[in-house]
């Protein structure tokens, strides 16, 4: 019997829930699904001690992708980040990570003290990072030869993908372990059409984020290593930074996702690859919106197709103008804004008349546009920082207050990045410089909300004293 099964059955029966949670398990809307939500009863295993039922659920995970081993997580795939790599590193650690990683990657080096090199990838003219090549990876790792980890996002946000396979040769053969960041890509190696995934071209640990591109609730992520021999650390790991009070809905939402990809993956594919296959051959024409790797040449190692990035940039439109456009006129809401470009993500629950809407709207919107010429106005590049402390130094100095347009010159201890996608333009220990107060300028004023910790206005900034 299945975990959501057994959850369904024990709901239905006559017993009095003298435990937590505190709705019992008795329907207070027709909404959520209080009957199946329960804690470490009898019966239902325990997640950081995993015997019976949850153990069969991690099993069954190692078996689908082929793993090592599995962890299910509750945290989505920030926990898994965290986790990994704390169990990958000890304190002191030289890491190299590619600039393009998601703010958790950057918490999870600061909680260890960790020694960060940055690997900065190329960008696309729209803006966003392109794939980490394995050249960089050997010259990073030549230059810092005692590296132990090496992290990078493949999928990132946008869709690209890096050579993963020959960068595990490399990172190999310098003694030292990947972990990938594949959050975005939990759907891919599963069908003909699609890229490959990170587990199987040989990274040490890969994490994948369920609710991103499967039917999963949000939250629902799995960490899969490759090495059985690091299990017992990264369960330490996860007794951690991984709640005590696991949800019993979650949990059931990562087993019916398994389920399904056991018992429908060549139906669900098949369909979501068709639907993705009209969906380019319906929006081959468009004159003034360009959609990457749709109709626009591919200059990456790959690309996840069940990423839809549309550019404004021909049309001289930002990405918030086409979001908008897509909301009030069509119902479409896109996953991001970013500059010239939105991002719509799709997933195995998209069928043809999904992707036809939103088809038919863009060619709609490209047919009322007019050409302005190439508008780099609101393309917003990375700038590359200046490191003067390592992150943990940074966080640990004595700091005050600064407005933003006085910054340039001093040492941030803050990140500030624009979510989605949690990338940092500037992190602690690094120099504001203009260009990068410029950046964060330039994303506010296009409509790209900036975030950091602790405040609500990044007008004003913390700064090294």
């Amino acid at each position: 019997m299945s975990l959501f099964d057994k959850l369904l059955e024990y709901s239905v029966r006559d017993v009095l829930p003298m435990h937590m949670p505190g709705h019992k398990r008795r329907a207070v809307d027709d909404v959520l699904p209080y009957g199946i939500d329960i804690t470490e009863i009898d019966g239902f295993d325990n997640l950081h001690n995993r015997q019976g039922i949850l153990k069969e659920l991690a099993d069954r995970c190692v078996a689908l992708r082929g793993a090592g081993c599995a962890f299910p997580l509750v945290g989505g795939s920030t926990l898994g980040i965290l986790s990994a790599v704390y169990s990958l590193t000890k304190p002191g650690d030289t890491v190299i990570i590619a600039r393009g990683c998601h703010k958790a990657v950057y918490h999870a080096c600061e909680i260890r003290n960790l020694n960060v090199k940055y690997i900065f990838p190329e960008t696309d003219k729209n803006g966003f990072f392109l794939s980490v090549t394995p050249q960089s990876i050997e010259k990073a790792l030549e230059e810092n030869p005692a590296t132990s980890l090496v992290i990078i996002t493949s999928p990132t946000y946008e869709g690209v993908i890096s050579d993963i396979k020959e960068i595990c040769k490399i990172v190999h053969g310098h003694g030292a372990k990947l972990f990938v960041d594949s959050a975005h890509g939990a759907h891919l190696g599963y069908y003909e059409g699609f890229a490959a995934d990170a587990l199987s071209l040989g990274a040490d640990a890969v994490v994948e984020s369920l609710h991103k591109t499967l039917p999963a609730l949000t939250q629902t992520a799995v960490l899969y290593v490759n090495d059985k021999s690091l299990y017992g650390d990264i369960e330490r790991a996860l007794d951690i930074f991984e709640t005590s009070s696991p949800s019993y809905v979650l949990l059931a939402s990562i087993d019916r996702c398994i389920s399904l990809l056991e018992e429908k993956k060549e139906e669900l594919f098949s369909q979501y690859r068709k639907a993705l296959d009209e969906f380019d051959d319906a929006v081959k024409g468009l004159k003034n919106l360009e959609i990457y790797a749709r109709n626009t040449n591919l200059n990456c190692f790959d690309y996840d197709r069940g990423k839809i990035v549309v550019s404004g940039i021909k049309a001289g439109i930002t990405g918030s103008e086409i979001a908008d456009k897509l909301r009030n006129d069509y119902r479409i809401e896109v996953e991001s804004a970013y500059g010239c470009y939105v991002i719509c993500m799709t997933s195995v629950c998209d069928d043809e008349s999904s992707l036809r809407r939103l088809a038919d709207a863009l060619i709609e919107i490209d047919g009322e546009l007019e050409r302005a010429g190439n508008s780099e106005s609101f393309v917003f590049l990375c700038p590359v920082p200046e490191i003067r402390m390592s992150l943990s130094q940074a966080m640990q100095s004595k700091g005050e207050y600064v407005n933003l347009k006085n910054a340039e010159g001093r040492i941030s201890m803050q990140y500030i990045y624009a979510y989605p996608p949690g990338i940092p333009v500037i992190a602690p220990g690094e120099v504001f410089t203009t260009e990068i107060i410029g950046c964060i300028d330039l994303l506010e004023k296009n409509g790209t909300k900036c975030i950091t910790a602790g405040s609500d206005n990044i007008s004003t900034v913390k700064v090294c004293i």
